[in-house]
């Protein structure tokens, strides 16, 4: 019998140090889409609403941990309809949110972003923006703004005196400041009548723009250009080591905001935008970064090209491993499932990952098996992992376990678990065994198949009893007899073959295939759409079937009706997760009444 040990843990953290405004760390997002808005309501770190450029819309009450809640509809005849470019969200208590897309169609939530009503419709040209200022909501489309006081029941706008309105922002209601192509322009009424700002030299296009009051504003733009402008005097800050595209730009109060662009570069200032200090996340590997919104002094979030949200301000996390459990005796080159169980005691854990050994040497699953998803507390979580055991000698070995942030940060250790030296675990190897009988018949001879070594004994074969050590057989064609021999920890395979002899006298039957199909099959569920499903050819002319498979230990673990090899087929997982590499048995029942037993490998 396979013995099970709980073994306890010992925990040594290390600390991430912080940063002096902004602090990044990486947020699961749950999308690979680019992100190009971002808005959460305060106070606090509270409601937020993510969008991409494929129109799924993320979701968070917590700031920290997201999922999708909707998708924006393509309308065909609209061009990037479903292209998310802003977002803005009422304070709590209320839920109330608005959005617009590329195409300039506005749609209004009233349960904070979880769904999504179509509300307006601009035809005047591709949307770049969306700002609010007070009670006014606006964006920017095509050379024209268009605002709303009461959250979307009635429209204004204007044309802007510009080639294209790109980036808006309102100071209050009546005062705002729009960015374009080498222009900008100010409003003091709201947003009916637009003037063209001069006394500066702009050389590129000017991407956002953050009014800071109803004189001033800081803008960015192309090759990394930035300009300050404060009651008619301009100043042009330095982005140090930059002529990257700057996409965004947001601020959280007078002092402290954020940049964002190409190339992953990052830049926040606590001086009003007069200087600016590069700031990137430290394991960011996003081509670009869209978007930025800033809370406050304290809390923001940038979104980027691959679907990465960065949040702000990095939160220490702190796991507690509660129990490994795992085989306390292991067989060479057999594979073995451990369960991981710990709890997040500190900050959100995002994908997780963990490593077992065995001493310090000696890997049993190679690398870091990364645990996917947002694990908080207080509940308790559960890895379940699959190692195959190729350990050079028999012996006794030490478990270790390693914990890291995730397969990305394997060189910033979390926590690491040792065990006692009275706690191991030993490798075995298996004990003699045969597997014995004639290699050559005639049809009609009756011979003697039999096994030894083991604790107890499975023919995968058409025998009487396939679970006695010796049988009596009686094959009419070549046939392969496999048989499983399990020892105390080991499990074998092995095999003995009857051919029909070169001397008989007798004509072998001619026997429909389907009566004796091969007995060992193996595939490799890896996904590389090669090989990945397990396949019963001799079923396609049996459509009603019942197909069972099971695990060395005579568990079930999945049962088909009407196996058909494609829609209705085994995919190497068991309740969602892939099987370990090993091997599997299955039965067959067909054609009203036959039946037929084999296994099947599970390769890696």
């Amino acid at each position: 019998m396979k013995r099970l040990t709980t073994l306890y843990i010992f925990l040594i953290l290390s600390a991430i140090g912080a940063k002096a405004q902004y602090t990044w760390y990486e947020q699961n997002s749950t999308t690979t889409d680019p992100i190009d808005a971002i808005y959460v309501a305060g106070p606090g770190n509270a409601y937020g609403i993510a969008g991409t450029e494929n129109g799924k819309v993320l979701r968070s009450t917590d700031g920290q941990t997201w999922v999708q809640t909707a998708t924006i509809p393509e309308v065909n005849s609209l061009t990037e309809s479903d292209w998310i470019k802003g977002i803005y969200m009422e304070d709590l208590p209320s839920q109330n949110a608005m959005l617009v897309t590329r195409s300039g169609r506005v749609y209004v939530s009233t349960d904070a972003g979880s769904s999504w009503t179509y509300n307006y419709q601009t035809f005047a040209g591709l949307a770049n923006d969306m700002t609010n200022g007070d009670d006014r909501i606006a964006f920017t489309a095509g050379d024209w703004v268009f605002w709303t006081d009461d959250f979307g029941v009635a429209w204004d706008s204007a044309a802007v005196p510009m080639i294209e309105a790109i980036g808006i922002s309102y100071a209050d209601d009546q005062s705002g400041f729009i960015s374009g192509i080498n222009e900008l322009a100010f409003t003091t009424d709201g947003g009916a009548n637009w003037t063209l700002l001069s006394g500066f030299n702009p050389t590129s296009t000017l991407y956002s723009i953050h009014a800071l009051s109803n004189n001033s504003f800081v803008a960015v733009g192309e090759d990394g250009y930035c300009c300050k402008y404060v009651s008619g005097t301009w100043t042009y800050p330095d982005l140090v080591g930059t002529t990257e595209n700057m996409f965004d730009i947001h601020f959280g109060n007078g002092t402290h905001g954020v940049v964002v662009g190409d190339n992953n570069y990052v830049f926040q200032t606590d001086d009003g935008g007069a200087t600016w200090t590069q700031d990137s996340p430290s394991s960011s590997n996003t081509t670009a970064f869209y978007r930025v919104h800033c809370q406050n002094n304290e809390f923001a979030w940038i979104g980027g090209s691959e679907g990465q949200l960065y949040g702000s301000p990095f939160v220490p996390v702190d796991i507690d491993i509660i129990d490994l459990i795992g085989p306390d005796t292991l067989c060479k080159g057999e594979s073995y499932n451990y369960q991981i169980k710990y709890i997040v005691t500190d900050g959100i854990a995002v994908n997780p990952a963990f490593q077992v050994l065995l001493n310090s040497g000696n890997i049993t699953g190679g690398g870091y098996a990364e645990h996917t998803g947002t694990f908080a507390s207080p509940d308790t979580f559960i890895l379940d992992l699959t190692h195959t055991i190729n350990l050079a000698s028999e012996g006794s070995y030490n478990y270790i376990v390693n914990a890291v942030p995730n397969t990305a940060e394997t060189g910033t250790l979390l926590d690491w678990y040792g065990l006692t030296e009275n706690e191991v675990v030993y490798m075995d190897t298996p004990d003699p065994h045969s597997v014995s009988g004639p290699h050559v018949f005639c049809p009609g001879d009756l011979i003697t198949i039999e096994a030894t070594g083991g604790d107890s004994y499975n023919w995968l074969a058409s025998v009487d009893d396939p679970f006695l050590a010796s049988n009596i057989v009686f094959p009419i064609v070549d046939t392969k007899y496999a048989v499983v021999i399990e020892q105390e920890y080991c499990t074998i395979v092995d095999t003995v073959y009857a051919f029909i002899g070169d001397d008989c006298d007798v004509e072998p039957p001619i026997i429909d295939t389907v009566l004796a199909p091969a007995e060992h099959y193996a595939f490799t569920p890896n996904g590389d759409n090669t090989n990945d499903y397990f396949v019963l050819d001799f079923l396609v002319d049996y459509p009603v079937n019942n197909v069972a498979i099971f695990n060395r230990w005579g568990d079930l673990i999945q049962e088909f009706n009407n196996y058909d090899n494609e829609t209705i087929v085994w995919d190497g997982t068991y309740n969602g997760v892939r099987v370990g590499a090993g091997t599997y048995y299955f039965t067959v029942e067909y054609n009203a009444g036959e039946s037929y037993a084999g296994w099947v490998q599970v390769v890696e």
